[in-house]
C-alpha cells in the first residue's frame, strides 16, 4: 500500500495492467456465453462477475427447489461451480453467478467450451 501511494507512475501502470487483463476475461465470458442459445446476458460494465439467465433452457415442468438447481446441477456436470441466482434475490432463480476476478483466460477459454456442451 505504501508503495502504492509513493510510487504513482507504478500504481498507474498495475491498475492499468489489471483493467486490461479484467476486460479480457470478462470479454472472453461474455461472449462465448451470449452466443448459447436461450441464454439471455448484460455485459458488466463494473463487475467482476457475470449473471445469465437461463429461462429460456429451463424445462417447462420445472418449478421450485427442482427449477432453481436445474442449471446448477448440469453445469456441475461439467466441471463448472457457480452460485445461484437465488442467493441473490427471489426474482433470479433462472441465474447463476459467475465470477471471473480469479479466474485466468485460458481457464474461462475452457469454461465457456464446457458451456457449449452442457447445453449442446
Amino acid at each position: 500500500g505504501a508503495v502504492a501511494l509513493s510510487d504513482r507512475e507504478k500504481s498507474n501502470k498495475v491498475i492499468s495492467e489489471m483493467r486490461s487483463e479484467f476486460e479480457l476475461r470478462r470479454n472472453a465470458l461474455y461472449a462465448g456465453l451470449k452466443d448459447i442459445p436461450g441464454v439471455r446476458i448484460a455485459k458488466p460494465e463494473g463487475a467482476f462477475y457475470l449473471f445469465p439467465n437461463f429461462s429460456e433452457v429451463l424445462p417447462a415442468a420445472l418449478s421450485g427447489e427442482k427449477r432453481r438447481k436445474f442449471i446448477y446441477n448440469k453445469l456441475l456436470e461439467h466441471g463448472i461451480c457457480t452460485v445461484y441466482g437465488s442467493c441473490f434475490g427471489k426474482y433470479f432463480d433462472d441465474n447463476v453467478r459467475l465470477s471471473f476476478s480469479g479466474t485466468p483466460l485460458p481457464v474461462i477459454e475452457d469454461l465457456v467450451g464446457r458451456f457449449g456442451e452442457a447445453f449442446a
